[in-house]
């Protein structure tokens, strides 16, 4: 259960408080920032589902109303092949009138303390927002990489990506931009069809299934990796993990592809369709380039026989394996969608483990929230 804790700025008559319980004033606080739609039953599922006892939720009341939140999600990552405690840092938001008081830094802190009484190693996230990322960098003494998370699209039908549609641009501009998703459609066509990785005889060995056989396949497969990449910093996928994240999320419908050959697990991928026709390979992890190849191959031609519109990917680009999926997808006709990148901070509370180096995080779209990837 979270630890009650209770501060109170006698100038300014403003507490920061850790909440035992979500508040359902955090979620209208949320809503009506974001214009969402979530319920107290989601973020029950964000921080009391998985590991509750670690989990952190703190917010800013002034006179009883909410006004500022952060949460951190208790992440298991392994760095250095080992299981290390993390803190995702998310829910960040302070009222606009709230802002330029030092508020942000006193919730933040009071989040960060949390964390260290939890046995959490570091804490890390993903913001675009030059505010939050000034102050994280400048007043919390995070480390920022800018823009190293890029996502990626692969156009299924001659139309705007959801995610651009809703961009304010001018009627000019909208409609260079429909101009040019006419011709990157054509480019993804020409690409699936004469640049892409043809299917030979190696594809005999290896069987698509549907279905999750086992959390230790995942592990072993990663245990693989680290073999050819040491020093990855990747997401201990456990069963409670994937009970919690994938299999059992209320938000997101995932589904699971995974390629086997023989009782080896040798490439997998998580993703969802929403209701806008939009897929986002969430995960997409493989051993090796056939196996990469092969199920990335059946995978689009899945999603294109069920006239999906659009596929996303995004990852830290700096990561060797991340690069190497991305080299592959561009060749099915995967376009750089630059509009939609974000930075990584980081901050190191106790690891001693290396984690400066963000070449070693196998980040991608599994290390979001878990409402929209």
């Amino acid at each position: 259960m979270f630890t009650v804790y209770q501060i109170l700025d006698r100038k300014s008559g403003i507490e920061i408080v850790r909440v035992e319980d979500l508040c359902p004033e955090a979620f209208s606080l949320h809503n009506e920032t974001y214009s969402g739609a979530r319920t107290p039953s989601d973020w029950i599922w964000e921080y009391k589902c998985c590991f509750p006892s670690l989990s952190v939720f703190t917010v800013v009341r002034d006179r009883g109303r909410i006004v500022g939140t952060q949460g951190m999600l208790p992440i298991y990552l392994s760095i250095g092949g080992k299981k290390h405690l993390t803190g995702k840092s998310e829910n960040t938001l302070l009222e606009k009138s709230y802002r330029g008081r030092g508020l942000f830094r006193d919730l933040y802190s009071h989040a960060i303390t949390a964390c260290k009484e939890r046995g959490m190693c570091c804490v890390w996230g993903f913001t675009s927002a030059p505010a939050a990322t000034s102050a994280l960098r400048n007043k919390l003494g995070f480390s920022i990489y800018d823009k190293v998370i890029q996502t990626y699209g692969l156009l299924l039908a001659p139309t705007l990506p959801p995610e651009i549609k809703r961009l304010k641009r001018s009627g000019l501009v909208y409609a260079t931009l429909q101009a040019v998703a006419l011709v990157s459609y054509l480019y993804c066509f020409v690409c699936r069809r004469l640049l892409s990785p043809k299917r030979d005889m190696t594809h005999d060995k290896f069987v698509i299934e549907e279905k999750i056989r086992s959390a230790d396949d995942i592990g072993e497969l990663y245990e693989r990796l680290r073999l050819q990449h040491p020093d990855m910093i990747h997401i201990t996928q456990d069963a409670p993990y994937i009970a919690w994240r994938i299999t059992n999320n209320p938000n997101i419908k995932y589904r699971t592809y995974l390629l086997f050959e023989g009782k080896l697990l040798r490439a997998y991928c998580y993703l969802n369709v929403d209701k806008e026709r939009v897929a986002r390979l969430t995960d997409f992890t493989a051993e090796d380039k056939t196996s990469a190849a092969v199920l990335a191959g059946y995978v689009i031609n899945v999603l294109s026989a069920q006239k999906v519109g659009f596929l996303l990917f995004m990852g830290n680009m700096r990561n060797p394996l991340i690069h190497d999926i991305v080299h592959l997808l561009k060749r099915y006709g995967f376009l750089k969608l630059p509009v939609l990148k974000t930075n990584f901070v980081l901050n190191n509370l106790s690891c001693e483990e290396p984690l400066y180096d963000v070449s070693k995080w196998y980040m991608n779209g599994l290390w979001t929230e878990g409402y929209q990837w």
